[in-house]
């Protein structure tokens, strides 16, 4: 994993791509294990932004009720302060929630990186090795 997460996005997918053609369940298994939901942390304020318009608030609120703080911080900054005042006031509301319902729903966003290779390319290689500027 560490050398394919060294390498640019696009030839991760390339690589992935090629692995998925003999064994589609590896390949399948690769890609989850590239980008995780904590990877969101890594993405542009514009691209952020973008993800955040295209998802699903309920979902969002049941993620990042188990989502590190940072990564609820950077969700929050990149959203209108009333936005990000009603996410936090559901996040609290909820009250507990089991790791089981926590779990399926962050995967789900970090699956929006596959639809989006070029534009989130810079958070699945945090350490600028992409060739991208931030």
């Amino acid at each position: 994993m560490g050398l394919l997460r060294s390498v640019p996005a696009a030839e991760q997918s390339e690589v992935v791509g090629e692995i998925e053609k003999d064994d589609p369940e590896l390949g399948a298994a690769l890609r989850s294990r590239l980008f995780t939901f904590d990877d969101l942390i890594h993405l542009a304020d514009r691209d952020m932004q973008t993800l955040i318009r295209e998802i699903d608030m309920t979902q969002l609120t049941v993620a990042l009720k188990g989502a590190p703080p940072a990564v609820k911080e950077r969700f929050m900054k990149n959203m209108s302060t009333r936005a990000g005042q009603m996410l936090e006031d559901e996040i609290s509301a909820m009250g507990p929630v089991k790791l089981a319902a926590v779990e399926p729903a962050q995967p789900s966003w970090s699956r929006l990186r596959l639809a989006w290779p070029s534009r989130v390319a810079s958070a699945s290689s945090p350490n600028g090795k992409d060739g991208l500027t931030r």
